[in-house]
């Protein structure tokens, strides 16, 4: 972790003013004239820099002192100035010390109010962090104000640490952060562009440009001079007619490489300016490439995290410099109190290494060579957390790099799965709305869970029927629909065949608890469906394709359901013949539509289901024989399909068969179905033939 102390005043306070401070605690004898504390503070200047943060989300800040010094830290009178009223209750600071138990860590400023200990004592060598939590209840709330607080360092009387959000202030974003000329030979020249962003809410005012290092090799030039030696041109960077950089508004600058001989050259460019970073540097190098280790995030944030589980966080370790980096040691050096833990399964071998990335590679818009490892975080009370990962390499500038992991333990209530209606009986081809918005959690906004599941448990064999969010077309709920959408607590449910289904609902909340699960016991959300047909005669169709990789796709086996008249002379008879060409032939009398069969659904290109539907039927004593039911294989695609007929006669299922159907133009002829006022059943026929008879 990059250090360094904040702006020193000089060595004015006395020895007096140091017991001023420690009244209480610490005895003016016990301090020696020649013992001071210093304090290290990062970032350096200290700011607690917030984002636009949605209703309802939160995002962590940390700030971090390490006395450095050989006498204790003392802190007095840390407190929130200038934070508006209607804040007061979004901002909640957290402390943590190094040297201290898991158990001792706790909440500083709450609701406006200091619970903070004074003075806080931090002892030589311990490190303390602050962590600022900014959870907004209303739109657009934009981070005001400042934490103040009193310390004994005689470099630093008083602390003073902004808060602020990004739509306030100004933020200098420069591109590239590094550059590295490579090989250029002398008397040569090479250029490099570097641009200067303002991503923030406010004006930026560039103060100067800063060039070290090259021995005069390297040069800059914006607008066509020398910035350096004519600092006036950063009065308007960019050329606008308006003093300063503006939101949104970038400029750019021209690095030229120019040596004198051979030899490595190592540079920097910073960026002096009134942002919320007030330094920016990109580093130059020119003859020669060494290792570079960048680790992102850094530090690592996890917000707040279930008390008692695991939250995974991936941390990207990168190599940026034009030679193979190699990576020694990976290691946590504060697991604060073990509440983080390196997964060992992530962890490369040790020592390991990452190819160079080069100028190619930048130019081509390649990602630098990386490995992600993860660092777990399991917090065992409602606590702030505050640990350290360390990365030891042979990167010549950060040979260990030190990553802040900080965190807070929450408790959280399991989400509650609700289903609105439990039961439906249906008929076949029915839609029902899958309803879960009697469901609840109550720790979220709103008090409703994050996400609803809806998983088919059980139905009869054949169907493929999904919940989906809405039909592409409602007059064809069997051509299907988008995925249902979590987000929504409904899903539409198209009852394609007769049978028995079981549906089940799981939540999940903002937390991934899902309920119910072994996490959250409780008894399973089901809704249960009872698909039963009202008419006389009732005939189901559907098939399986074993090879077909998606049976629910437009492309796929054609079988065609067939229902034979009792006086039709053979199957080819079509106005004796209810299927997908003559859907609704005149039976029985004629012009009356109550004794005619519908073929219900035609599906051409996947799994079924057909249906065929007749009431009224006629006397087939009378007509001297049974209506015959049969299945034509119309367009055979991805090899056999296994077919299944079901008759149902007055709605209960009266007979079942299955045949397998090989090529083309294969036809089955099913079952005969006498219907007579004193005798109704279904005689097996189980005939195979190679075409339509």
């Amino acid at each position: 972790m990059k250090k360094s102390l904040l702006r020193h005043f000089g060595r004015e306070w006395t020895l007096l003013a140091l017991c001023g401070l420690a009244v209480a605690a610490v005895a003016c004898d016990d301090i020696r004239a020649e013992q001071f504390p210093e304090a290290l503070i990062n970032p350096d200047p200290p700011v607690f820099v917030f984002p636009r943060v949605p209703v309802g989300e939160q995002v962590d800040r940390i700030v971090t002192i390490e006395n450095i010094g050989e006498a204790d830290l003392l802190l007095a009178n840390i407190a929130f100035q200038g934070v508006p009223e209607a804040l007061q209750s979004d901002l909640r600071l957290y402390w943590t010390l190094t040297t201290l138990e898991v158990q001792n860590q706790r909440v500083g400023i709450e609701d406006g109010t200091s619970e903070f200990p004074s003075p806080l004592v931090v002892a030589p060598g311990a490190q303390l962090s602050f962590i600022l939590n900014f959870r907004p209840e209303i739109a657009d709330e934009i981070p005001a104000g400042r934490l103040v607080m009193e310390a004994n360092d005689p470099h630093l009387r008083t602390l003073e640490i902004p808060i602020i959000g990004t739509e306030n202030s100004g933020e200098l974003r420069v591109e590239p952060r590094s550059i590295n000329f490579e090989r250029v030979a002398a008397g040569g020249r090479v250029e490099r562009t570097v641009t200067a962003t303002n991503t923030g809410g406010a004006v930026v005012t560039i103060s100067r440009l800063q060039l070290d290092g090259g021995a005069g090799d390297f040069t800059v030039v914006l607008n066509d001079d020398d910035p350096i030696a004519n600092p006036a041109l950063l009065e308007d960077p960019d050329q606008d007619g308006v003093a300063g950089l503006a939101p949104g508004r970038s400029f750019d600058v021209i690095v030229i490489y120019q040596p004198d001989g051979d030899g490595q050259d190592v540079g920097a460019l910073t960026y002096h300016s009134d942002a919320v970073v007030p330094q920016v540097t990109v580093n130059l190098l020119a003859n020669g490439a060494t290792p570079c280790i960048r680790v992102n995030p850094n530090p690592v944030q996890y917000g707040a995290v279930l008390i008692g589980r695991d939250h995974p966080e991936r941390v990207e370790i990168e190599s940026c410099g034009g030679e193979p980096l190699t990576i020694n040691d990976i290691r946590l050096v504060d697991d604060g109190g073990g509440a983080f833990v390196l997964d060992e399964d992530s962890l490369p071998p040790r020592p390991s290494q990452l190819p160079a990335y080069t100028d190619a590679d930048r130019e081509a818009g390649n990602a630098p060579p990386s490995r992600g490892i993860s660092v777990l975080f399991n917090p065992a009370d409602e606590l702030a957390y505050g640990g350290m990962l360390a990365i030891d390499s042979d990167d010549p500038l950060s040979p260990t790099i030190e990553v802040p992991l900080v965190g807070r333990g929450t408790r959280n209530e399991c989400p509650v799965a609700r289903v609105a209606m439990e039961e439906f009986a249906v008929l076949p081809l029915d839609v029902i709305t899958l309803d879960g918005s009697d469901s609840m959690d109550a720790d979220s906004v709103g008090g409703r869970p994050e996400a609803y599941e809806w998983t088919v448990v059980s139905a009869p064999e054949g169907s493929v029927a999904q919940p989906v969010e809405s039909f592409f077309s409602p007059l064809r709920p069997a051509d299907g629909g988008p995925a249902d959408n979590p987000a929504t607590p409904t899903a539409q449910f198209f009852v394609d065949i007769a049978g028995e289904y079981v549906i089940e609902l799981r939540v999940r909340d903002d937390f991934g608890l899902v309920a119910p699960s072994e996490e959250c016991p409780q008894d399973a959300a089901q809704v249960h469906i009872f698909a039963q047909p009202d008419g006389d005669i009732h005939v189901q169709m559907v098939w399986d394709t074993p090879r077909d990789p998606n049976q629910t796709d437009p492309d796929g086996s054609d079988v065609d359901l067939f229902l034979l008249h009792p006086s039709a002379r053979s199957w080819r008879d079509i106005p004796q013949r209810c299927y997908y060409a003559n859907p609704s032939p005149d039976w029985g009398a004629l012009g009356q539509i109550d004794d005619n069969p519908t073929l219900d659904i035609d599906d051409t290109s996947g799994a079924g289901p057909e249906n065929i539907n007749l009431n009224n039927p006629e006397n087939t004593q009378v007509l001297g024989n049974p209506y015959r039911v049969g299945a034509h294989y119309y367009r055979e695609q991805f090899g056999s399909s296994l077919v299944t007929i079901r008759i149902y006669l007055g709605g209960l299922l009266a007979w079942e068969g299955h045949q397998e159907l090989i090529d083309t133009d294969d036809f089955w002829e099913a079952a005969a179905i006498v219907w007579t006022p004193g005798d109704r059943r279904v005689q097996a026929i189980d005939q195979f033939y190679q075409d339509i008879p």
